[in-house]
């Protein structure tokens, strides 16, 4: 790491490398890595599609098609949806939760009984993503810990869909539906 700032992490290649020096393996052809954080997707989009960067992180399947439509040398892991890893990472909805009407779990509740997970997958993720119930992926390794907690989830069932109940939470706190529902 030769620079690092909010805006950009850069990396130089060094000859030094302990493992090029012992014959390990040979020196990368990489010269400088510049890391570019915090970008939005449709950022990434554009500079990938104008060469102004090299690789992204993951897009969703209609932003890999748009990038692939505007520049045919961008490659992926596969040459079809989903492009990628089935699960990426999980994609979330957050809140500040110290600041009302976000503060009251009933709230929250009603707006996680509002969406509907599998309407969301089809439509922004073309079906390429399943359902999560907790914050992690649920890769192998994840599952005991997943298991761990079934109990809990099927006390608090995070990904349910339910308008009824969604209704009946922001009624219970002082929310009238008005004539656009």
């Amino acid at each position: 790491l030769v620079y690092t700032d909010v805006q950009r992490k850069i990396w130089d290649l060094r000859p030094d490398w302990w493992a090029a020096k012992t014959g390990f393996h040979d020196l990368p052809k990489v010269e400088r890595m510049v890391f570019l954080p915090g970008m939005d997707e449709n950022t990434m989009v554009q500079l990938i599609s104008n060469n102004e960067i090299d690789l992204a992180f993951s897009f969703t399947p209609q932003n890999m098609e748009l990038a692939q439509s505007q520049n045919d040398k961008i490659t992926t892991f596969s040459s079809e949806p989903p492009y990628g890893f089935l699960d990426w990472w999980p994609i979330s909805l957050a809140f500040n939760d110290s600041e009302p009407p976000f503060d009251n779990p009933d709230i929250r509740w009603a707006i996680s009984y509002a969406l509907d997970r599998d309407q969301i997958i089809d439509v922004a993720f073309r079906g390429t993503t399943t359902a999560i119930k907790l914050p992690y992926p649920g890769y192998p390794g994840m599952k005991p810990f997943i298991d761990s907690v079934s109990d809990l989830l099927e006390q608090y069932p995070t990904t349910e869909f339910n308008l009824d109940k969604s209704a009946e939470l922001m009624t219970a706190n002082g929310y009238e539906k008005d004539g656009e529902g």
